[in-house]
Parts: C-alpha cells; structure tokens; sequence
C-alpha cells in the first residue's frame, strides 16, 4: 500500500511541495541579506545626502563670512566674488544681493549696486532695511 502511495500523483505533488518550500526556505536568507543590503545602502545614500547638504550649507557660510570680511578690509573685488560664489551655493539669495550691492556701492559701480539692491528687494519684499 505504501509503495502504491509513493507512486501517486498525491504524493508526488506533495514532496515538490515540501522541495519548493525548501528552496524557498533556502533562498529567504538570500533574499533577506539582499534587502538588508538595499536598506543599508539606502541609509548610507541617505546619511550622505544629509552630509552634502551640511556641506555646502558650511560653504554658503563661508563664502558670507570671506565677503564681509573682504568688504569690511576694503577689498570690494574679493567681496564681490565671494557673495557671487554665496549666491551660486544657494545662501539666503536677498541678504546676500544686499551685501554684495553695498559692496559695488562703496566701489563706486552704482549701477551694479542699484541692480544688486532691487534684487534683494524682489527676494524679500517685505524686508525694508534694503
């Protein structure tokens, strides 16, 4: 009776049944390294996403701080590039075309300060000290 059994499309069925589920049971580990993998490289994409932004935001401050001090030195042509790199980083795009149109008013380019003030005052109308 047994061996009637075996011979069975009922047994048969079952024992690829109990193979699938072994290979599955098999490639689990696999595929649970590769999706620890994929989360480990998505937070690492993530940290240094975070890590470029800090980046430049340190750049951003830097170029500021280089032009006010160039400024405040009366070295208006290295102010003037460094508020230009400022504003190419993204910094606060209305007090940075304030500052580098003091910078091109103190030059003596009034037009190139007349040009740097009303964009500041397009940025942040709100703002009434440009």
């Amino acid at each position: 009776m047994i061996a009637a059994y075996e011979q069975s499309e009922e047994f048969t069925s079952t024992r690829i049944t109990e193979r699938e589920k072994t290979n599955v049971d098999r490639s689990l580990p696999g595929a649970s390294s590769k999706g620890v993998l994929l989360l480990v490289l998505l937070a690492l994409g993530v940290v240094g996403a975070f890590a470029l932004v800090e980046h430049r935001g340190q750049e951003k401050a830097d170029a500021i701080l280089e032009g006010d001090r160039a400024s405040d030195q009366g070295n208006y042509d290295l102010a003037i590039a460094d508020y230009n790199q400022a504003i190419q980083l993204g910094s606060n795009i209305a007090t940075t075309y304030n500052a580098r149109g003091i910078a091109h008013q103190r030059k003596g380019d009034y037009e190139k300060a007349i040009a740097d003030y009303s964009m500041a005052v397009h940025f942040d109308p709100q703002e009434v000290t440009y």
